[in-house]
């Protein structure tokens, strides 16, 4: 933070004015957020070779108790600072999910025939240290799913380390993704979609 440039005056006004349309000392999402906690994560998210492909610790500066700067909204400050949150979370009953470990959030739900699992996160590295504090504590059941909501991706298909269901295949480059939920299935039809797959 120590590079942004000041607010101008017109933004710092404005900002300082948003607050006051917002009740700042209403912490409740922040306990929203911290809800469900299994585990936390254990840290930046390395390649094999020992680059760096996600570090949560970019975003220190937004610690739960960290002053909004007059150059951000307020409102978004403290949306981002909610965000900011990781770990393995459990959602409810057989509903889990890994947040800030990625550009995108891995999620999983327990079936009666195996794990359907929603956004695999970007890469595989991401995924296999997200499953990780799940799989120290439980059983290893396959999966009966797969699938990459709108705009997200299935990078990280092949991090799990359970089993795919047949036929998916992990994506063998960054830019090969499932096809998204939405174009496979429709509303007030029986199920799949003709569109194939990518």
């Amino acid at each position: 933070m120590s590079s942004a440039k000041p607010a101008t005056a017109p933004t710092a006004a404005a900002n300082q004015q948003a607050t006051g349309r917002y009740a700042m000392e209403d912490r409740q999402d922040f306990a929203f957020a911290d809800r469900g906690l299994v585990a936390p994560l254990p840290g930046r998210v390395l390649r094999e070779d020992g680059h760096v492909l996600f570090d949560p610790a970019d975003f220190a500066y937004l610690a739960e108790d960290a002053p909004c700067p007059d150059t951000v909204n307020p409102s978004l400050w403290r949306q981002s600072q909610v965000l900011a949150k990781g770990g393995l979370f459990k959602v409810t009953d057989r509903i889990y999910q890994v947040r800030n470990n990625d550009i995108a959030n891995l999620a999983f739900v327990e079936g009666d025939r195996g794990l359907v699992v929603i956004d695999c996160t970007e890469s595989i590295e991401a995924a296999a240290q997200g499953w990780a504090p799940r799989g120290s504590t439980r059983a290893r059941p396959d999966w009966s799913a797969a699938c990459s909501t709108p705009g997200a991706s299935a990078g990280g298909a092949s991090g799990s380390p359970y089993s795919p269901p047949s036929p998916w295949v992990p994506p063998d480059t960054p830019r090969r993704r499932a096809t998204p939920l939405w174009r496979r299935w429709r509303p007030g039809t029986t199920g799949r979609s003709s569109s194939p797959r990518r």
